[in-house]
Parts: C-alpha cells; structure tokens; sequence
C-alpha cells in the first residue's frame, strides 16, 4: 500500500486538529486552532496530511523556508513542538513509510533538506513513539540539537502526598510560601503578569519572551481552556505567575514564569508549583512539564535551575531535533 500527501488547506482545520487530538504524539502546538494565532503571511506554512487507501495516517505541521538560497521544509516556526504526528493505531511499518513519502515528495517539490525541529517529550506523547527516532536514525537523519527539559509525573500521587514527593529544602520553601498567606488562583492578570515576566527575563537571562503580550492573550481568547495564567497573590497583588498550557488532556507545561524578585523570600514560585500540583490532579492530569533547563541549543547546562526543578521530584526528558539534507 502506498502513502499519499495531500497539502493542509484550511478546508481540512477541523479534519486536521481531530487527527492530532486522537493522536499517539500531537500536542497543543501540533494543532491548527494553535497556529491561528499567528498573522496571515507570517509563515509560508507548508503543513502536510498523509493518507493510505484514504485513511488518514499522520500530519506535520510545516514551512517553507529559504536558507542560504536553499529551500527547505522546516517545523512549523510559530509552534515549540514539530515533527510527524501519528495515528494512534499506526505501526513502525507506517511510520517508516511515511518518512520515506515524505522525502520523495520534497525532493520532488525543489526541496534541498527537511528539519524536524524539537520533537515532543516522550512523557507528553499519549503514548510511546520511539519508532519514530528509531527510522530518523536508520534513514540517515542526523541529530542536530539534544536539550533537556524536566517533568513531573503525577500518576500515584495525591494533594496529601504532595509535599513527600519533594526533597527537605522544596517542602520548606512551599511551608514558608504557605504560612504567609500567599493565594493561588487561575488569574486574567496577563498585563500585570506580563510585566513581571519581561522585568524577569530582562535582568536575569538578558531576554525577551517569545510572545508578545497580545500574541498570548490573543491564544487565551483562542483557547481559554488551554492557555492559562495561574498567579500567587498577596493579598491583591499579583506576585508572580506561571503560563500553562494544555498539551492534551493528561498534560500541562509551563511555557513561562516571572516574579517580583523583592519578594522572593515569601516564596512565590515554589509554593504555586505546589499549588499547580493540586490543580493538575483535580483536573486529571498525570504530567507536569517545566521547560527546558539547558541553553544554546543544550550545549550548555544551567545546573542551578536542574536543581531547583528536580527538588520538587522533576525528571529529566531529552528533547531531540532532527535533519535531512539531500545530495
């Protein structure tokens, strides 16, 4: 049986964003409802939908892009998480034949590479996808960049078990947090948030957030449920604050933190981390991830943040991106 590509168009949305979620490895950023977010223009989106005998059997979210005079498929800039996305049924056989469909029909359309950029965490998948690395690595793709990022699995804690999943000095900081009175609520702070986060990033990391302001609250509105401001109050003030995002319905990552630093003694972010572990499992969910911990591409490991993170019982996921260049 042969695979078949059929380019996105925004006829196939709802077909397309069906397919992730039911999916073994989509995630938020896979889906189309994400990707509107951006402008029109802003891409030159190149997403593709793979068919056998008219079954759908995998999609990718891409773009065409020129580097130095050369045209080449890329994941999706506007999304964190690229890659194939497969059909939870789907076997190695398929998944392998796909990537083969995939290089003839870029070949054929002038394309001189394809880069999988950041593949999702193998802790985010709805299941395991190694067969999908497997045929990267026998099908001559070459590992470009290796990151680390930390996760938290929930499946058999509950919020009295919570604080013993936490080394000593973590469920200190959380007590601290908690014996000031500090609130923790889902918030629509954004703009004050916002604030927090830029002051943040700019003294500590020299950066910026990869979002604007309105980009964020633009996804909010797109996605209430799945783009989400969760703060520490004290008393009115908001404090600090975690962007969380809904990867499907058993995962939740924090795409950014900030905090008033004069009032890191109160303890903000452990004892919202604390209080985030609750919500997730009053909302059924079995995985926290907490972003990536290393810099420049995961040649460099920020040893402090590692700590901090694996304190409260973080593990560490690689974070894999992936190349294929043509002869």
């Amino acid at each position: 049986m042969s695979i078949t590509i059929v380019p996105y168009t925004s006829e196939r949305e709802k077909e397309f964003d069906a397919f992730v979620v039911s999916s073994r490895n989509g995630t938020f950023f896979h889906t189309r409802k994400f990707l509107s977010y951006h402008p029109v223009g802003r891409f030159d989106d190149a997403s593709l939908l793979f068919f056998e005998d008219h079954k759908l059997l995998g999609v990718l979210t891409a773009a065409t892009r020129i580097e130095s005079g050369e045209k080449r498929l890329v994941s999706h800039p506007g999304a964190t998480y690229g890659g194939l996305v497969m059909d939870a049924l789907a076997g190695m056989r398929e998944t392998g034949e796909m990537l083969d469909a995939l290089v003839a029909w870029a070949k054929q359309g002038g394309y001189r590479g394809i880069s999988f950029l950041r593949l999702p965490l193998s802790i985010l998948c709805r299941s395991r996808s190694d067969d999908l690395d497997y045929w990267l690595f026998q099908k001559g793709w070459t590992l470009t960049r290796m990151e680390l990022s930390t996760s938290y699995s929930l499946v058999g804690l509950r919020e009295e078990t919570i604080l013993d999943s936490f080394d000593r000095t973590a469920r200190n900081k959380v007590r601290q947090g908690q014996k000031v009175g500090l609130k923790m609520q889902w918030s629509e702070d954004f703009p004050i948030f916002w604030a927090l986060l830029e002051k943040t990033l700019a003294d500590r990391h020299g950066a910026k957030p990869t979002h604007t302001l309105e980009e964020i609250q633009r996804l909010h509105a797109i996605a209430p449920k799945d783009v989400r401001l969760f703060g520490v109050y004290e008393g009115s003030e908001l404090i600090a604050g975690f962007v969380v995002f809904t990867m499907h319905p058993h995962a939740l990552y924090i795409l950014y933190t900030g905090q008033n630093y004069a009032k890191i003694e109160m303890r903000p972010i452990p004892t919202l981390l604390a209080a985030l572990f609750s919500e997730a499992l009053r909302e059924g969910r079995t995985v926290i991830d907490f972003g990536i911990s290393t810099e420049d591409g995961g040649t460099k490991v920020n040893d402090t943040l590692f700590q901090f993170k694996e304190s409260f019982g973080g593990q560490s996921v690689k974070r894999e991106s992936w190349e294929l260049r043509f002869n």
